[in-house]
């Protein structure tokens, strides 16, 4: 029997080691974090969370991860630094309703490759930058979602720190 808020893990531990790297990188340095395997049917209470202090390079190498379809949210929350390579998916279109996107940004958050799924019924953004966060794409592929970046609540003169670049 899995322990409350520990849902089963069908990906071969790929989930619990992501979580471990990030939460053990040492805080303010810059560190490779390198995703083991696909992650299949994420739950919300197994959302992935940068923290303020974390400075994470996210090497998807090619895997991917996807929600469960009662998932409500987006599978990673960023509150740091993150940058996200590889050439991976991140997908939260298997969740109708509830799959907002991929990755919901409150710090500085650098997309360089790789693609990006919520699903149009949620009428979500594959990318929810916050305010006062900044967001750098150089590439990828954005699906799904109603748009590719919502900025919330940003200030014309904040317009600057979110640049789709290729």
């Amino acid at each position: 029997m899995e322990p409350v808020g520990e849902p089963a893990e069908p990906d071969n531990g790929a989930y619990s080691a992501l979580k471990q790297a990030i939460e053990t990188a040492p805080d303010g340095k810059e560190t490779t974090v390198t995703l083991t395997g696909d992650i299949a049917g994420m739950t919300t209470e197994q959302i992935i969370t940068i923290s303020e202090n974390k400075n994470i390079i996210l090497d998807m190498e090619g895997h991917s991860i996807t929600v469960a379809s009662g998932f409500t949210g987006r599978p990673i929350v960023n509150r740091g630094t993150l940058a996200v390579t590889g050439r991976g998916i991140i997908d939260a279109s298997a969740s109708e309703t509830g799959g907002y996107g991929a990755i919901d940004n409150y710090g500085t958050l650098t997309i360089e490759n790789g693609t990006y799924t919520g699903s149009v019924d949620a009428s979500g953004a594959s990318v929810k930058n916050c305010p006062d966060s900044v967001l750098t794409i150089w590439d990828g592929t954005f699906s799904g979602a109603v748009t590719v970046v919502y900025n919330v609540s940003v200030k014309r003169k904040r317009m600057e720190a979110s640049k789709i670049r290729r």
